[in-house]
């Protein structure tokens, strides 16, 4: 959808998203995806995410790639038996993700972070793949799986656009009033894993 006012566009008071937008959600105690190419305000689909228990939500902004259901997020990848969901927010130009497949740097960083992500130690694993890389506006990240949650707010220039809130056990790229207004920015170089 759209923005809370921020550098990337102080004029309009908005950025929007209309390329795209995906889910993960709770259907019959395991985690299922939803993606779709329309805006998340104009798609129908929509409207299956009503009664479900939602646990990730992306509208998509494409720097990279087509706007095409493969390049929208969540993107989900096999490790270990377990299916990890991805969503991503920002830009990536480093050549430590060039070498891995996909037509998106956030597909690219998806496959980056996962060869090195370690189950004994997944803050420590993300939080040096990630200081790895040198050229990105964003790194920001949610990780999903059945048993972890992980979320990088990592960026290296608009500060009020990529800053990642947290209230609680929610976290979001802005302040949602409609769910609490005890929202806490998270600090830049943050990674943060909860178990589920």
């Amino acid at each position: 959808g759209m923005n809370a006012l921020h550098e990337r566009n102080p004029s309009r008071g908005a950025y929007d998203h209309p390329h795209g937008w995906g889910a993960v959600y709770a259907a019959d105690g395991k985690l299922e995806a939803i993606r779709g190419v329309l805006p998340f305000w104009a798609d129908p689909k929509v409207e299956a995410l009503a009664e479900r228990r939602v646990f990730l939500l992306h509208a998509r902004r494409a720097s990279v790639g087509a706007v095409t259901e493969e390049n929208t997020h969540p993107f989900a990848e096999e490790r270990s038996g377990k299916v990890v969901y991805f969503c991503h927010n920002g830009t990536i130009n480093d050549p430590l993700i060039a070498e891995c497949p996909g037509e998106t740097d956030s597909l690219r960083y998806f496959r980056y972070l996962l060869e090195r992500f370690d189950e004994r130690d997944p803050e420590g694993s993300l939080a040096e793949a990630v200081d790895g890389l040198e050229r990105y506006t964003g790194a920001n990240a949610f990780l999903l799986a059945d048993d972890l949650f992980c979320v990088i707010n990592r960026y290296q220039k608009y500060r009020r656009y990529y800053t990642i809130y947290r209230a609680r056990d929610v976290f979001s790229s802005e302040p949602l009033p409609e769910i609490t207004t005890d929202w806490r920015p998270l600090e830049n170089g943050s990674v943060i894993c909860l178990t589920c």
